[in-house]
């Protein structure tokens, strides 16, 4: 589903720069046209609608867990099973623990997060998780890689711990994005405004020229709230209607 920018909202790309340009080299495209929204019907739900013109999209901002890469649960339970733990206490205890947290704004590094994690699940548990590393839709990545491949910036935002680069590294994902940023290095995270616009920084992008993708419909809200065209994720398939509507796609 599309959720728009709300009427009124003007943002810019700030006017300083960083002396880094993030993890990876940007390769700087944009397109030409503009293309208007229009009210839609699909699947019995009345998409987000407005009429007025907009900016043309040259930037696809993307999620990765939920939309590129999805977890299941059941491995989760699977791995507290083999190691005797309470069902329901391992993703808590590694992600949504103080030390988790503190770990996906970058504060704590491997190591120092390992030592504070394992007291509560044990290491064992902590390392087989750690060896899951999802599963691939590989749709949405075709997706994405249409997109790239027709001059359109795409950048992955994450809030993610140091592990999002093993899950992309085993997916084989590496030169999937222009810029890949990752909330433990950035030390910024959804749904703060400060994480979109120093994306659009370091992603040298202006916020209302950008098609954001996200599987949580209020990060998605917050984006929308500064300028992107947002798109809540559910189906690859809705993904490719809302890439084409927007020219983004054949």
């Amino acid at each position: 589903m599309l959720r728009c920018p709300r009427r009124g909202v003007r943002p810019g790309r700030p006017h300083h720069q960083p002396n880094g340009s993030g993890r990876r080299q940007l390769k700087h495209r944009c397109t030409s046209g503009r293309t208007a929204l229009a009210n839609r019907l699909r699947d019995g739900v009345l998409m987000a609608t407005i009429h007025e013109e907009h900016h043309t999209i040259d930037t696809v901002v993307c999620d990765v867990g939920g939309v590129i890469i999805s977890f299941d649960e059941a491995v989760a339970s699977a791995i507290e099973a083999r190691h005797g733990l309470s069902i329901g206490t391992l993703l808590p205890a590694v992600l949504k623990s103080e030390p988790g947290m503190l770990a996906m704004r970058g504060a704590l590094d491997r190591d120092t997060w390992m030592s504070a994690v394992s007291p509560l699940v044990g290491r064992a548990a902590v390392l087989d998780w750690l060896g899951y590393h999802g599963d691939l839709n590989e749709q949405v990545v075709a997706h994405l890689k249409s997109v790239k491949n027709r001059g359109v910036k795409v950048v992955l935002l994450s809030n993610a711990t140091f592990r999002l680069w093993d899950d992309l590294e085993f997916h084989g994902l590496d030169s999937l994005a222009d810029l890949v940023l990752c909330s433990a290095d950035i030390g910024h995270v959804k749904p703060d405004p400060s994480c979109y616009q120093h994306a659009a920084i370091l992603g040298d992008f202006t916020l209302d020229r950008a098609f954001y993708v996200d599987d949580t419909p209020s990060w998605v809200d917050a984006g929308a709230a500064l300028g992107m065209l947002g798109h809540v994720f559910t189906t690859a398939e809705r993904l490719e209607q809302d890439l084409a509507t927007q020219e983004l796609l054949p």
